[in-house]
């Protein structure tokens, strides 16, 4: 290859850098605007107690939960594995521990409920911290919408 091809293909190279940094910057911009309305349409939807708009372009729902995080050190993660293996077993034990995040919430979640359910005084499970409440907003398209 060329010393000229080589400088063109390198010139060809900073331009796409710059292009990309223009367009993930504006990408931040436009996040953080859509994060505003967000946030708007969720106090809306709260103040007037509706879950669902619809549009023409689609639908936006108001969804509550909880997410609980995963023990972050050896003690903690120690406590709640074995937690694990003396309430529900061997079996679910071995199934839960090389446990995904989103698996993790599910767990803890039937865990919680069923806990409230037996109108026990507060959630508690070795190892892991209180669940942290949530609210976002989902936006579904509508088949066929431009935007």
């Amino acid at each position: 290859m060329e010393i000229e091809e080589v400088t063109k293909m390198q010139e060809k190279m900073w331009e796409l850098y710059a292009e990309k940094k223009e367009l993930e910057d504006k990408a931040e911009k436009l996040g953080s605007q859509l994060q505003k309305y967000r946030c708007i349409m969720l106090k809306l939807m709260e103040d007037n107690e509706v879950d669902r708009y619809d549009c023409q372009y689609g639908s936006m729902t108001y969804q509550a939960g909880i997410n609980f995080k995963f023990p972050s050190n050896i003690e903690d993660k120690a406590k709640y594995f074995s937690w694990i293996k003396e309430k529900y077993g061997e079996d679910v034990y071995l199934d839960k521990v090389s446990i995904y995040a989103a698996t993790n919430n599910s767990f803890l979640k039937e865990e919680y409920l069923a806990q409230e359910a037996e109108k026990e005084n507060s959630f508690f499970v070795p190892g892991v911290s209180p669940p942290e409440p949530y609210v976002k907003l989902g936006m579904n398209k509508k088949r066929g919408s431009k935007k």
